[in-house]
């Protein structure tokens, strides 16, 4: 669960018919919280930003809209990458083959790709994705328990 709530900071890469696939109602609530604050952290670089040009702290014949998009926080994150990460390893884990070798991953991988997420556009990259941004934030987490039996056990199951 923990590398699936990682992995709802990233997107995945679906078709535009809108998302096709399982849900998690857990992923689907945290997902709500993570844009909250992801809106509310929003609120907060637009009321800098809006100061910064009302006192003159910048120019302010600049082209507004082009920085109104450049501003970080601009757009919402989904949980379909969430979903697709906790479905991939919950079909590895209820397998009766073993989870860890290369085989069951890609044969989990092709089921994924056409019975739970047929309109995903690269399902093998997304999770790929996904486990990197697990890398790079494992990376900068201090000393945990939890996080690192999390990463040993992910390890074998990439």
């Amino acid at each position: 669960m923990l590398v699936s709530r990682v992995a709802g900071l990233c997107s995945l890469q679906h078709g535009h018919i809108g998302f096709t696939g399982p849900l998690s109602q857990h992923l689907l609530g945290y997902n709500s919280i993570v844009n909250a604050v992801r809106q509310s952290l929003r609120d907060l670089v637009e009321v800098a930003a809006t100061h910064m040009f009302l006192t003159g702290s910048c120019n302010r014949h600049a082209e507004i809209q082009l920085i109104a998009m450049k501003l970080p926080f601009l757009l919402a994150n989904n949980c379909a990458l969430s979903i697709a990460v906790k479905s991939y390893f919950d079909e590895l884990v209820s397998n009766d083959a073993n989870p860890t070798s290369p085989e069951t991953k890609a044969r989990v991988l092709t089921t994924a790709s056409e019975r739970y997420f047929p309109q995903a556009l690269d399902i093998a990259g997304d999770l790929k994705r996904a486990f990197e941004l697990w890398d790079a934030i494992y990376g900068a987490i201090p000393d945990s328990a939890r996080w690192k039996d999390t990463n040993d056990w992910l390890a074998a199951r990439r």
